[in-house]
């Protein structure tokens, strides 16, 4: 995967200069230019049709959240086509970036979702020889020289999940903060910035971390028993499985009313906002991401510098979420007719 920064080794360059000259190789002698690219055939580089080649590693579920990244990426490429340029795209998905890295074609740089990797993992993909962008789903940090971030900055997620929660914070005692037993850095930060705010908005709340596996169709048989003891007043789920939370709600039997919350929209959330049982939702802008991890990519392959990206995810109240959808339908179904 470290093409560039082998020809950097050989040819005494720097990374700067062979990522420079791959792009635009005007200023540089016939006999660099002879040299780099024939090192740059004999170690892979690029595609058959000589264009240099972007890997992109991501998962296929869920599908609403992924599909936009795509088309953030995609979108962003036309673009580049547009001007002249062009970059070829080898896609690869799988449950996670393990499947899909291993079925990847060496490639000049490479998107890839970190979130299923731990940190020696992490550091192993981004290879920091090669152009990487962690693509969503990570604390922000420096990985390696040639590694940046682009995604959501979790502690901020948490926070405004807690804003959510705010209008109703008067009336409760305690919050249960549900996570899976592996989560990904940022779901952690989600739940280190929903703790802090909602101490700072009610100190005499309490928020309980609760470890719960989300996925299956017992998840919500499984959580409404552990929480089954003494139920909260409210569920926040540090993942997009909301759903998962409403319908413990509905096992529960709870003599009070409980209300849940979490993170991004999936069809199965609709039933639950539409009964008033899920207050809210922290959404990412999956599209945004996608969008800038691309041209992240691109900046360094045509001689730039890549650089981590904050994309700031928005919160959604019930009304927020319900009003959009109907707007949502009204677009597709046309003006009424008088």
């Amino acid at each position: 995967m470290g093409i560039i920064n082998e020809i950097a080794r050989r040819t005494g360059m720097s990374a700067y200069s062979v990522c420079k000259f791959l792009s635009d190789p005007f200023g540089f002698s016939d006999k660099t230019a002879a040299t780099v690219r024939r090192l740059y055939k004999e170690l892979g580089g690029g595609s058959e049709d000589g264009r240099m080649s972007v890997g992109i590693c991501i998962p296929n579920r869920p599908v609403y959240f992924w599909r936009e990244a795509v088309r953030g990426i995609n979108a962003a490429h036309r673009e580049m086509k547009e001007r002249g340029a062009e970059l070829k795209l080898e896609f690869r998905y799988g449950e996670g970036s393990r499947d899909a890295l291993e079925e990847l074609p060496v490639c000049d740089a490479y998107i890839i979702y970190p979130a299923v990797l731990g940190p020696e993992e992490t550091r192993a993909a981004a290879m920091p020889d090669a152009p990487t962008v962690m693509l969503n789903d990570m604390i922000p940090q420096k990985i390696s020289d040639t590694a940046v971030y682009v995604g959501a900055d979790g502690y901020q997620e948490g926070r405004l999940a807690a804003g959510i929660a705010a209008p109703y914070l008067k009336t409760m005692k305690a919050v249960a903060a549900v996570s899976p037993g592996r989560a990904g850095p940022s779901v952690e930060k989600r739940i280190e910035g929903f703790t802090r705010e909602i101490e700072r908005l009610a100190p005499w709340v309490k928020v309980t971390p609760v470890k719960q596996e989300l996925s299956g169709s017992l998840a919500a048989s499984f959580l409404a028993k552990k929480l089954s003891g003494d139920p909260p007043d409210c569920i926040y789920v540090a993942t997009g499985k909301t759903c998962v939370a409403g319908l413990a709600i509905s096992k529960l039997e709870a003599k009070k009313h409980i209300v849940c919350l979490g993170h991004e929209r999936s069809d199965a959330d609709r039933r639950y906002l539409a009964s008033g049982c899920e207050i809210g939702y922290v959404a990412q802008d999956a599209f945004a991401q996608g969008r800038a991890a691309f041209e992240q990519i691109a900046r360094c392959l045509a001689g730039g510098e890549m650089k981590s990206v904050i994309i700031p995810s928005e919160a959604f109240t019930t009304a927020d979420a319900l009003k959009a959808e109907d707007a949502e339908a009204a677009s597709k179904n046309g003006p009424e007719e008088r």
